[in-house]
């Protein structure tokens, strides 16, 4: 691609890069830049044509190919500030064509927030992007991108959130709930084994109440 278009700029992003920004653009002189760690508003700039030089967050190859690695970019503080993903999938999937076998299909699955105060061995996002401070999004922003999802996809049979664990903020967790089981939605979240009994007390109930409006 750059052999056709030689201004081309070439950039990665992910967990590997987010903690190898250095190891990643020694890989091959091709690759312009990687963004490190959470890396949302870093590619947001890049794509505003920022001068590189400027975009926290940011390690890329300068002109003499030396690879510089910019100030770190403080993590998202307001989640808010973050778009919703579900007009995104409106518009490029059918999501009639993903299937997990523990979900009823159709299905919707996105985050409500970033990051786990656990150190699970086996986990990859906290380690690498997200961090150990549970960080969220309101739960009215949360409940406002449902009632849209829920309009634009009247197939969706369940809602999927995919936090590392939506648990970890039970108060939160049992307003959401409260308000899912005003919409009568189907959603289902991950948990650990740890869930205060009230919280999940809470949470059939409101599922529940959910189940009894959809019939």
């Amino acid at each position: 691609m750059k052999a056709a278009n030689p201004s081309l700029k070439a950039g990665l992003i992910g967990a590997k890069v987010a903690v190898e920004a250095d190891k990643s653009l020694e890989a091959s002189p091709l690759i312009d830049f990687a963004a490190r760690n959470e890396f949302d508003f870093t590619i947001k700039d890049v794509a505003e044509g920022r001068d590189l030089s400027t975009i926290k967050g940011l390690s890329w190859r300068n002109k003499d190919g030396v690879i510089v690695h910019n100030a770190e970019r403080p993590v998202v503080e307001n989640m808010d500030l973050l778009p919703f993903v579900t007009p995104v999938y409106k518009r490029d999937l059918k999501i009639e064509n993903y299937f997990i076998g523990y979900l009823k299909h159709p299905y919707i699955s996105f985050y409500t927030g970033r990051g786990c105060k656990s150190r699970c061995t086996f986990c990859l996002w906290p380690q690498t992007v997200g961090g150990h401070r549970y960080r969220t999004r309101s739960v009215g922003h949360v409940i406002e991108e449902i009632r849209w999802a829920k309009a634009a996809f009247p197939q969706v049979r369940e809602f999927f959130f995919d936090d590392d664990t939506f648990t970890d903020d039970a108060p939160r967790a049992e307003a959401i709930a409260i308000e899912l089981g005003k919409l009568g939605v189907m959603w289902s979240c991950n948990a650990k084994a740890n869930v205060p009994r009230s919280t999940l007390k809470v949470m059939r109930d409101k599922r529940l109440a959910a189940v009894a409006r959809r019939l």
